[in-house]
């Protein structure tokens, strides 16, 4: 009876280790797979989208920062015309000309441009070119050069973060990862067989009162009249 006992107990005893022994294996492998799946997201080189989606995100972790009283606070001086701010954006513009981040960038020095922001000294004017159209009605169209797309891309993406929540979902319109594209693909799949239809005018030049809605509309959210009297009225 005692031998049995003694028996059972060695058995038993010989099952715990051997759970053990399982257990560790166990462990082993699951660390070997953690540690296998890291170091494949470490060599895996990041899309253009996901290197987008970082660059936008330094920004936005900026903008939430100077987020006091109900407010969005100094956005010009503090995220705007700050030089890494500048920079992000211009990577940004890179990605969406499908440009290798790796390759030499333009000469532009994003501290002078940063200084000029701060210091309310950014010519809008000297910062743009012209083409004439073809035709009878022949008309200047106004574009920006890069420095002046990078201020505007630091821009959008600025306001993205404070009135996103607020976008329709159907809003295309000067979005992240949204464009004529996918304005034309839902409409596609969405309203297919449409029974309604309305008329824009696409020449339509923003007017005074338009202006003044846009800049009661950003009062209500911003504070700083650096960034809500940008551009000025005259451009």
């Amino acid at each position: 009876m005692q031998a049995f006992a003694a028996y059972s107990t060695l058995e038993a005893i010989s099952n715990d280790n051997d759970k053990d022994i399982g257990r560790m294996k166990l462990a082993k492998n699951l660390a070997f797979l953690v540690d296998e799946s890291s170091n494949l997201d470490v060599r895996r080189p990041k899309t253009r989208m996901e290197l987008k989606r970082s660059l936008e995100f330094h920004i936005k972790k900026r903008v939430k920062e100077q987020y006091v009283n109900g407010k969005f606070q100094d956005l010009m001086v503090k995220v705007i015309a700050n030089p890494k701010t500048l920079q992000d954006a211009y990577n940004c513009i890179r990605l969406n000309s499908n440009v290798d981040l790796g390759l030499d960038g333009d000469n532009i020095s994003f501290e002078s441009i940063a200084e000029e922001l701060s210091s309310g000294c950014f010519d809008v004017k000297a910062n743009t070119f012209s083409i004439s159209t073809k035709g009878a009605r022949k008309e200047d169209l106004v574009l920006p050069n890069l420095k002046l797309k990078v201020v505007q891309e630091s821009i959008r993406i600025v306001l993205e973060v404070i009135y996103r929540p607020h976008f329709s979902k159907i809003s295309h319109g000067c979005r992240s990862g949204r464009g004529h594209s996918t304005a034309l693909k839902y409409i596609c799949k969405e309203i297919s067989k449409p029974d309604w239809w309305f008329t824009l005018l696409l020449n339509k030049k923003l007017d005074a009162c338009v202006l003044s809605k846009l800049i009661s509309i950003m009062e209500e959210n911003i504070e700083g009249p650096q960034l809500i009297c940008y551009p000025p009225k005259d451009v």
